[in-house]
């Protein structure tokens, strides 16, 4: 299948300017076509790194390991109202699919329910906090053998079929629920009771909008681990860790408490606004309108809409995913980390894909040396 690029990647792939790019399509070196989006036109990545190529030939091969281009994915781009996974609107896409749904679509790989006993995750520790346990499962898998994969298809594959025993790892009684979705395990585990209709309905569509949000800090780290040819596992772990910054995974936590009216929300701005969408968060939406039909998230979403309501107009204010997540964990009772916990356990799809993508790519070439530069006098 042609890869399609924007005329500023090919020309960061070639090292010339966005006008020279043209000129090599003008003199036939390059074919383009309209980009759908209205803006600007798109090249055949192929081709483009096959000219790329040509002026570099004769060179040996260590001298091409650490050169970076620029990060080409099929997995998600964003528009300036809208989010894509591989081509498809999500916000409408994902409208009546389940998580199972969204994460075959994501990682090529839908994952089965029936577990091999070889994937499924012993019962950690009671003390392992929630919003590090899927972590910890990423360690047990990890030591019966598996994610050593390393080729795309493989890690993809790998990751899809582990995540019935990541949600398994959300238990805290070791007795993880065998419910025919994976959303309604994921509340069962996670609250101790059988899941309602709206609820799994809730915690689906909140999770798919959650899978992939393109080139990230997790996503850059997995990618930089499987730049250097980390199995999957260690892959997912690097994402983890960038998950687990205040601005980034954790970012629902701060609004829980306000949520539950146990905080005062003086000065809370976590939770509204995306510098990605001009015009509001379209992710936020279709999972708010999922929770606005759990009764049990009527009084978190009033006090959202409290909140909304005190910041200025426009969509820089309005809610975001992370208020979303929030929304979602006070409705089902759950603590703040819980929110944590979902985001790591969606985005999981994501970072697999994309390390995926990167076992295709040029070794080590997220090697930051053309942009590091020594500061300091000389050495002594």
């Amino acid at each position: 299948m042609t890869q399609w690029i924007s005329t500023d990647e090919a020309a960061q792939r070639l090292g010339v300017k966005p006008a020279t790019v043209y000129a090599y399509v003008s003199r036939g070196l390059l074919v383009s076509r309209r980009n759908p989006a209205g803006r600007g036109s798109l090249l055949d990545r192929t081709a483009v790194d096959r000219l790329a190529e040509g002026g570099r030939r004769g060179r040996r091969t260590a001298q091409r390991v650490h050169r970076f281009r620029s990060v080409t994915s099929e997995v998600s781009h964003s528009g300036p109202d809208a989010l894509y996974y591989r081509g498809h609107e999500v916000s409408a896409w994902s409208r009546g699919k389940t998580l199972e749904d969204g994460i075959e679509l994501v990682l090529g790989f839908r994952p089965e329910l029936s577990q091999p006993p070889s994937l499924r995750v012993t019962a950690l520790p009671t003390e392992v906090p929630l919003d590090r346990r899927l972590t910890g499962a990423i360690v047990r898998l990890a030591e019966s053998g598996w994610g050593e994969e390393r080729t795309s298809s493989g890690a993809a594959a790998a990751v899809a079929t582990a995540c019935p025993a990541l949600v398994d790892a959300l238990s805290a009684t070791g007795r993880p629920d065998r419910s025919p979705r994976l959303a309604q395990r994921i509340v069962a585990n996670l609250t101790g009771r059988t899941a309602t209709e709206e609820e799994s309905t809730a915690v689906d569509e909140t999770l798919v909008q959650l899978l992939d949000h393109g080139l990230t800090a997790s996503t850059t780290a997995t990618r930089a681990a499987a730049s250097a040819r980390a199995g999957i596992a260690d892959c997912l772990l690097a994402g983890y860790a960038a998950l687990a910054g205040h601005e980034h995974g954790r970012a629902s936590e701060r609004l829980h408490p306000v949520l539950r009216a146990v905080a005062p929300p003086d000065g809370v701005r976590a939770g509204f606004g995306h510098f990605m969408y001009a015009e509001g968060d379209p992710r936020a939406d279709v999972a708010l309108a999922a929770w606005g039909r759990v009764p049990a998230a009527a009084a978190p979403l009033a006090a959202l809409a409290e909140l909304r309501a005190g910041l200025p107009d426009g969509g820089r204010y309005e809610p975001n995913i992370d208020a979303a997540l929030a929304v979602a964990t006070v409705a089902l009772d759950l603590p703040a980390t819980a929110g944590t916990a979902l985001f790591v356990l969606a985005r999981t799809a994501g970072l697999a894909a994309h390390a995926a993508e990167e076992y295709a790519e040029d070794l080590l070439r997220w090697r930051g040396r053309a942009a590091t530069r020594a500061t300091g006098g000389e050495p002594g």
